[in-house]
C-alpha cells in the first residue's frame, strides 16, 4: 500500500511541476533561511560553552547599591585574591589585563592586539589546549610568557620555541608554553599570555583601579548563596562604599554584556524570525495544498464512493506531503551549501556548514517534523472529512476546505511581512541617522595607527617628519579614540559651592587634538606649544562639565582629578577651555562630562589628519616615513570611520539580517499568492468568461480579482502597524539618541506590500482577461 501510494505521489509531483515548484521552492527557501539563522544562534549561545568547569566559573561585575544602571564588568584587582584567602568556596581565581605590545624574536615582529596578564591558576580555571609546556609551571614566574600557536608559526616557524626568549614590548620574557589559538566564540582572545606580576604593586594592590576578575567556585557551592554571603565586602573595606560586588557567570558574558540584556537580544529576536520564517514558509504551502486538493475534490469524492477509507486519504495526501518536504530538504541543504559562506561574509562568523554536525542534524530534524506537523496535518484531515454526495452536488469546495481560515492564513503571512518590512525599514533609518549624526566632531580622512613603546618615545619627531609631508594637515595623539572614551575620575575645583564632587570621563591628549578632530572651541583655548604649562597642569572640559559645575566663569579655575592613585602633580591643574560637547559614547549611552589633559606616557594611537588630494599617495609616504624612522614597528594602520563603523556593528548586522529575512519572508508570501490568486482565477474562470461576453472590461475583472486581496492586506496591515510600533519602540529603548519613528516608514511599508501583492493579481487578471471565452465556455 506505502509502495502504490508513494507512486501515485510520485506521478502527481512531476505532473504539477509549476505548482509543485512554487510550493517546494517556497518551503525549501523558508528552511534554508530558518537553519542558517538557527545556526548563527547556535553559535551565539555556544560561547564560552567549552570551558570544562563553565558551570562553576563566575566573573566579578561591581553595581551600585542605590542607582542599579551604574555598572561595571570589572572589580579591583585585590578583590579576588582576597575574597579567595577568606572564602573556602573559592577553588581558585584570576585576573587579567589585557596589554598591546609587539612580541619579537631576532628579526621577527609580531604585532600583538592581547598579551593578556593573568595570575598563574588561569588555565586551571579555563580550558585552552596546551600544545607545549607543563600546565603547573608555564606561568611560574613574571619573566614567563605563554605564546598561541599563530605567534609561534610566525616567529619560529615549525620549530620548538619552548625556553626561547623574545621580547614582549621593552620586557625580555621566556617562552614557557605554546597554546592552541583560542576558539572564536570564546570571551578570552589573546595572542599570548604572561603573568600579572608584571603590573605594578601600586596598581596590584590599589582598590581604584578595576579590571576582569574570575573565580572558580568549587563543586556543590550555590552561587546565588554566596553572592549574598560577600555582598558587603565593599562596605567591609570602606564604610562609605556604595558598591556591592555581583557574580556572572562565563557562559553569559557575551550574552549579557554589561550584565545587561545585550546580544542576547538579537539572539532572542532572529530565534524569533527564523521560526516566523519557517511558518511563514509552512502556510504558504498549506495554502497552496489545499488550494490544489480543492480542484481535486471530485478525485476523492470518486475513491471515497468506491470505498476509500477516511485514513486511506489521509495516508495518500501525507505521503505526496512528505515527498514534496523531502524535495524541500534536498532543496534547502543545496541552498545551505550555496548560499552558507555569503552569510558568513554578512555576519562577520565562521560557522561550518557540516552535515555530520550534531547541531545541524537536530535543526534538520526539527525542522522537517515542524513542517510535516504544520503544512501537512490540515490538508490531509480536512480532505479526508469530504461527504462524496455534497462534492457531487458542488455545494462550493472551497467553503468546505475551510476558506475562512486559509484567508487568515493569508492575512497572517502578510502581518508578518509587512511588520518585518517596517522594522528592516526602520533599522536603515537608524543606521542612516547614526552614520550622519552631528558628533561634534569630523571622522573622515582620519589615519589611526598604533603608538607602542617605540613609537611613543620617538613621537616628537615623527610627528614633525610626517607635517613635511605634503598632504597631511595635524599629526595628535590620544589615549583613547574620541568615540569610545570609558575612563572615568571624580573631579573637584577651587569655590565648589556645595561641595560636591562632579563624575567625568577623561582623556589624554596631544597638542592639535581638537583641530585634527574638527570640534569647536566656545571659550578660551586649545593646548598649544606657546604654553610650556599646557603640558602639565592644563585641563580642558566640555559643555557638560561646565553646566555641572554650575558656575559662569570657569576659565583659569583650579581642577583637581579625585583619584587616590594619580601622583599630586598629575591630580591638580587649570581650566584653559571649553570644547563643545562631543558624542564620545556609543549613541546607545548617553554622552556625559568630560575632562581632556596632556600626558604623553599614556598615548595609545596617533591620529593623522589627512587633506583632500591623492589619498593613497600621501597614505604610502606616510607608510614609508613610519617605517624608515622605526625599522621595528609592526606598520598597519586604519581609518577611524572604521573604528566608528566598528562600534555599531551589531545594528549593523541585525539591519542587514532583517532586510534580507524581511524579502524572503515577502518572497515566500509571493509565491503564496501566487498560487492562490492562480487557484482563484482558475475558478472563476467560467464566470469571468460570461462577464466577457457581456461586455465586462479589463478595469471590471481586475477588480473583481483584486478586492479579495486587498481586503486581507489591508487587515494585514491593521494589525501590524500596532504591533511594529510596539516593536520599534522596545528597540529605540536601547539608545539615549536615535531616529525618529516616522509615519513615512509605515505608509512606504504598506505600499510595498499592497504594490507586491497588486502586481501578482494584476498578472494573473491579464492571462485571464486575454484568453478567449469560447474556450472556457466550450464543455458547458
Amino acid at each position: 500500500m506505502l509502495y502504490r501510494n508513494l507512486i501515485l505521489g510520485l506521478r502527481r509531483v512531476l505532473r504539477d511541476r509549476i505548482y509543485t515548484l512554487v510550493t517546494v521552492g517556497g518551503l525549501a527557501t523558508g528552511m534554508a533561511a530558518s537553519l542558517l539563522i538557527y545556526l548563527w544562534v547556535l553559535d551565539e549561545i555556544n560561547y564560552d560553552d567549552f570551558h570544562v568547569h563553565g558551570e562553576n566559573i563566575y566573573k566579578i561585575i561591581t553595581r551600585h547599591h542605590t542607582d542599579p544602571d551604574v555598572l561595571w564588568t570589572t572589580s579591583p584587582l585585590p578583590l579576588a585574591p582576597g575574597l579567595s584567602g577568606q572564602y573556602p568556596e573559592i577553588e581558585a581565581y584570576t585576573r587579567t589585563f589585557t596589554i598591546t605590545e609587539s612580541i619579537i624574536y631576532r628579526d621577527k615582529i609580531v604585532r600583538s592586539e592581547a598579551i593578556m596578564l593573568v595570575d598563574p591558576a588561569f588555565l586551571d580555571i579555563f580550558t585552552f589546549e596546551l600544545l607545549a609546556g607543563n600546565p603547573s609551571t608555564v606561568l611560574s614566574s613574571p619573566g614567563d610568557i605563554v605564546i598561541t600557536e599563530t605567534v609561534s608559526q610566525k616567529l619560529f616557524g615549525g620549530s620548538d620555541p619552548v625556553g626561547r626568549m623574545v621580547m614582549a614590548g621593552e620586557k625580555p620574557c621566556r617562552i614557557s608554553g605554546v597554546l592552541k589559538d583560542p576558539p572564536t566564540n570564546s570571551v578570552l582572545q589573546f595572542d599570548a599570555l604572561g603573568h600579572i606580576d608584571n603590573l605594578p604593586e601600586q596598581r596590584l594592590q590599589s582598590w581604584t583601579f578595576a579590571e576582569n576578575s574570575y573565580i572558580l567556585l568549587r563543586e556543590g557551592v550555590n552561587p546565588g548563596q554566596f553572592e549574598r554571603k560577600i555582598k558587603g565586602i565593599y562596605q567591609e573595606l570602606d564604610e562609605g562604599s556604595d558598591y556591592y560586588p555581583l557574580l556572572q557567570n562565563i557562559r553569559d558574558v557575551y550574552l549579557y554584556q554589561h550584565a545587561k540584556p545585550g546580544r542576547i537580544m538579537y539572539v532572542l529576536v532572529f530565534s524569533l524570525i527564523a521560526l516566523i520564517i519557517i511558518l511563514v514558509a509552512c502556510i504558504n504551502f498549506m495554502n497552496l495544498a489545499v488550494a490544489r486538493y480543492a480542484s481535486r475534490t471530485l478525485e476523492f469524492a470518486v475513491r471515497k464512493a468506491i470505498g476509500a477509507s477516511r485514513m486511506q486519504i489521509i495516508r495518500q495526501v501525507l505521503v505526496e506531503t512528505i515527498l514534496a518536504i523531502f524535495m524541500a530538504v534536498f532543496l534547502a541543504i543545496i541552498l545551505l551549501e550555496l548560499f552558507g559562506p555569503e552569510f558568513n561574509l554578512l555576519t562577520g562568523k565562521q560557522i561550518d556548514i557540516n552535515f555530520s554536525s550534531p547541531g545541524l542534524v537536530t535543526g534538520l530534524v526539527v525542522v522537517f517534523i515542524l513542517t510535516l506537523i504544520v503544512s501537512g496535518s490540515y490538508p490531509a484531515i480536512l480532505t479526508a472529512a469530504f461527504s462524496p454526495a455534497t462534492i457531487m452536488q458542488q455545494t462550493g469546495p472551497m467553503r468546505m476546505l475551510g476558506k475562512g481560515f486559509i484567508s487568515l492564513l493569508v492575512i497572517f503571512q502578510f502581518f508578518i511581512s509587512i511588520t518585518l518590512i517596517i522594522c528592516a525599514f526602520f533599522l536603515t533609518r537608524q543606521w542612516a541617522y547614526i552614520r550622519d549624526k552631528n558628533l561634534g566632531y569630523g571622522k573622515e580622512q582620519i589615519m589611526v595607527l598604533w603608538c607602542n613603546s617605540e613609537l611613543r618615545q620617538g613621537y616628537d619627531k615623527f610627528k614633525a617628519e610626517l607635517l613635511k609631508l605634503p598632504g597631511v594637515e595635524y599629526v595628535t595623539a590620544t589615549t583613547l579614540l574620541p568615540n569610545d572614551i570609558t575612563w572615568r575620575v571624580e573631579l573637584d575645583w577651587e569655590g565648589n559651592p556645595d561641595g560636591e564632587v562632579i563624575p567625568v570621563e577623561y582623556l589624554m591628549v596631544d597638542y592639535d587634538f581638537i583641530e585634527a578632530m574638527d570640534m569647536k572651541m566656545v571659550e578660551g583655548r586649545s593646548f598649544s606649544p606657546a604654553y610650556p604649562s599646557d603640558d602639565s597642569i592644563s585641563y580642558i572640559i566640555n559643555e557638560t562639565a561646565a553646566r555641572m559645575m554650575g558656575e559662569d566663569d570657569l576659565i583659569g579655575k583650579q581642577v583637581e582629578f579625585l583619584h587616590p592613585d594619580f601622583p599630586e602633580r598629575f591630580r591638580k591643574g587649570y581650566i584653559i577651555g571649553i570644547v563643545g560637547d562631543f558624542i564620545f559614547r556609543p549613541l546607545r549611552e548617553k554622552s556625559a562630562a568630560l575632562v581632556m589633559r596632556m600626558y604623553r606616557p599614556w598615548y595609545g594611537y596617533v591620529l593623522i589628519k589627512i587633506g583632500r588630494g591623492d589619498l593613497n599617495a600621501t597614505v604610502e609616504k606616510i607608510e614609508n616615513t613610519t617605517r624608515k624612522l622605526f625599522p621595528d614597528y609592526p606598520y598597519e594602520h586604519r581609518f577611524f570611520d572604521e573604528s566608528f563603523d566598528g562600534l555599531y556593528r551589531s545594528e549593523m548586522l541585525a539591519g542587514k539580517i532583517i532586510r534580507y529575512f524581511a524579502f524572503l519572508s515577502i518572497l515566500i508570501s509571493m509565491l503564496g499568492l501566487f498560487g492562490q490568486t492562480a487557484f482563484q482565477a482558475e475558478k472563476r474562470t467560467k464566470e469571468i468568461a460570461i462577464r466577457k461576453i457581456n461586455g465586462g472590461s479589463f478595469e471590471a475583472i481586475l477588480r473583481l480579482l483584486l478586492l479579495d486581496f486587498t481586503r486581507r492586506i489591508m487587515i494585514a496591515v491593521i494589525l501590524a502597524i500596532p504591533v511594529s510600533i510596539l516593536i520599534l519602540k522596545r528597540v529605540v529603548s536601547g539608545y539615549a539618541d536615535h531616529a525618529p519613528i516616522s509615519i513615512w516608514i509605515f505608509i512606504l511599508a504598506t505600499l510595498t506590500a499592497v504594490l507586491i501583492a497588486g502586481l501578482t493579481v494584476i498578472y494573473h487578471a491579464y492571462l485571464i482577461a486575454r484568453r478567449n471565452p469560447v474556450e472556457s465556455l466550450r464543455y458547458e
